[in-house]
């Protein structure tokens, strides 16, 4: 059975002055948090078996049960809570392979005051470690139930200019691209539809992971602003058919 899709909470990890890096490392550690997985932050001096740590302070005691990494070099590293090798996750978290270039990791919840990432090794020996994205957080929502194939409609839209030459071509200049979908259902249950209706009123950006596994991880994962009104009303225009109705999401700048 498919995982469910889920809404994760705003990343707890939210500005530069929570990271405790290494002096020569700091230039970079806004691209962790950037919201663009292409930009990186690096380490400058580690480009041997030289491991570093990445240190998150959260401002105050913070409930946690997911962290994920996305578009990263590291072969090596391991991560800790409240102080290096001290605590560990259960399951422990850890990467020892070659493999994967983004990671994805769920564990019980736990209330932790900081987050160390101990980078080990990159994937090509003599390369600096990098990190796309660093997510720390917690689950807001799991859906009841997936929507099929037809009521899932991803798109990654792209923001351009395009301008029509006399010959009647066109050149086309690529700024951005961001991820916007549409999920849909039919006969959910009033608790789950209640639940939806709360997150549409708080009004707060979120995180949409739309196939989410510890195994084998594509690196999905956008912060997302709901844009479209809420209305789920009732399914066939009965009331025990349960709730219906459509949510469009965009992902941030």
């Amino acid at each position: 059975m498919a995982q469910p899709m889920s809404f994760f909470k705003r990343n707890q990890f939210g500005t530069v002055t929570m990271a405790k890096v290494d002096a020569v490392n700091t230039s970079t550690v806004n691209y962790a948090i950037d919201h663009d997985r292409d930009t990186q932050w690096t380490t400058v001096g580690y480009g041997t078996n030289t491991s570093t740590i990445f240190s998150v302070e959260l401002p105050t005691a913070t409930v946690i049960s997911q962290i994920f990494l996305q578009n990263h070099n590291l072969k090596q590293f391991r991560i800790f809570y409240n102080s290096v090798t001290a605590n560990t996750f259960t399951p422990a978290i850890t990467k020892t392979t070659n493999s994967d270039a983004s990671n994805y990791f769920s564990f019980a919840s736990i209330t932790v005051n900081s987050i160390q990432v101990q980078v080990d090794l990159a994937m090509t020996a003599d390369t600096e470690k990098r990190i796309g994205e660093l997510y720390i957080g917690d689950v807001m929502l799991s859906f009841e139930r997936n929507p099929s194939a037809a009521n899932y409609k991803p798109l990654t839209a792209k923001q351009k200019v395009i301008h029509r030459m006399p010959n009647g071509g066109v050149t086309m200049f690529i700024v951005d691209q961001k991820y916007k979908g549409e999920i849909s259902w039919k006969h959910l249950t009033a608790s789950f539809t209640s639940q939806l209706q709360n997150i549409y009123d708080t009004g707060t950006t979120f995180y949409f992971m739309p196939f989410l596994t510890s195994t084998t991880w594509n690196g999905d994962a956008y912060e997302v602003a709901w844009t479209n009104d809420f209305d789920f009303r009732f399914s066939d225009n009965n009331k025990v058919s349960g709730m219906g109705g459509k949510i469009i999401i965009e992902e941030i700048a």
